[in-house]
């Protein structure tokens, strides 16, 4: 807090940088400051909810402050409602109500018990007026020939008999027996969780059983192309997945929260040097290049579509000696990932609505 007494001091003058987690602890120091401007980098990641605390506590601390920049690269997810906050933190005077912003821009349904499902966008010319209005925004058509392009593939695999039981006795009653463990959720969201971890890597949930149809299926992919990125979204699989890759000969490394900077990047040269595997979770993957190799297979999605797009933006880099890059989604027949990655889709579909723009103006951006 003494940092903040000291911006205090009227004859003090300069430039604080911090990241959301020291915000939080240290708001009220730093709502005590009068700042001339504050600059919120990656804003989604801590205030895309406006029911966040850290959002909440960020409009107290800029409500008069008269110049106030939020900065993303991925201004939309899911549906029309993950726009509000950054609306609400540059003009608060005029998005006042959450829901009346959604409800004029996104489609409501109440489901009773379950409360209100949000989904999709509309009006969709008015919507795309107000980003041009309140928001710089350029449209990543802009530096799209500046990169190599992009090519999202799904790779059909059927379950192993071991994984269509379990994953049929789940989903009809909520329960299977394995060995000497029992598989339980007592909730349909529980289910859903378990039945994805079911697809990604059965031994998440029972270290006795096998890896799974979508791991064989990327094993199998790898004498061909062994330089690649396998993407999941659950930690422990990076665990089974590195080490039955490291039993079989390959040079492979793991990349997930709390290993360091340091670390990080001596892993990805390690990984670059020797042509190897890196191992990721989607949600780690963001602001790190793996260039040297133009193929990702995601074992395994997250229900969000900018997430998992900043994890194919780590190989599709303006760096990159590929022409193309290939991400390759493992998708399980007659299973949920036919309703999760058809709803991936529709996402992206949406996300275009709104956010792509005339080709005249996309030229005219080129040329500045």
């Amino acid at each position: 807090m003494t940092l903040w007494r000291q911006a205090r001091n009227r004859d003090y003058t300069g430039v604080y940088v911090t990241n959301f987690n020291i915000f939080y602890r240290d708001w009220l120091g730093i709502q005590a400051v009068q700042w001339a401007a504050v600059i919120d980098d990656e804003y989604q990641k801590t205030m895309r909810r406006y029911k966040s605390e850290t959002f909440k506590r960020f409009i107290t601390v800029t409500r008069h402050i008269p110049i106030v920049i939020p900065t993303s690269g991925s201004l939309f997810r899911k549906d029309a409602s993950s726009m509000f906050t950054v609306f609400k933190m540059v003009r608060p005077d005029i998005f006042t109500s959450y829901w009346k912003f959604v409800k004029r821009y996104a489609f409501v349904d109440d489901t009773g018990d379950m409360g209100k499902m949000v989904y999709g966008v509309r009006r969709v010319e008015e919507l795309k007026e107000l980003i041009d209005k309140y928001l710089a925004y350029v449209p990543r058509s802009v530096v799209a020939d500046q990169l190599p392009e992009g090519r999202r593939m799904g790779t059909d695999v059927e379950m192993t008999p071991e994984q269509d039981r379990i994953y049929t006795e789940l989903y009809e009653e909520l329960l299977s027996i394995t060995g000497n463990r029992v598989i339980l959720s007592k909730t349909e969201m529980g289910k859903v969780l378990v039945l994805r971890q079911l697809l990604c890597c059965p031994r998440i949930l029972d270290p006795s059983l096998g890896m799974g149809a979508g791991y064989e299926s990327i094993l199998d992919s790898l004498e061909e192309e062994p330089h690649c990125v396998i993407f999941v979204p659950f930690r422990p699989a990076c665990e089974y997945i590195h080490r039955e890759l490291t039993l079989k000969g390959f040079n492979a490394f793991i990349l997930y929260g709390g290993i360091g900077h340091e670390e990080q990047t001596k892993r990805i040269k390690e990984f670059e040097e020797c042509r190897g595997i890196i191992v990721c979770t989607i949600q780690y993957a963001e602001s790190f290049d793996l260039v040297t190799c133009k193929t990702s297979h995601f074992l395994g999605y997250e229900y969000s579509l900018d997430i998992n797009e900043q994890a194919e933006g780590r190989t599709q880099r303006a760096i990159s000696p590929h022409d193309f890059v290939t991400w390759k989604y493992i998708r399980y027949a007659n299973s949920l990932d036919e309703h999760y990655l058809e709803d991936l889709n529709q996402q992206s579909r949406d996300a275009r609505k709104i956010m792509d723009r005339p080709e005249e103006l996309i030229k005219a951006l080129r040329r500045r």
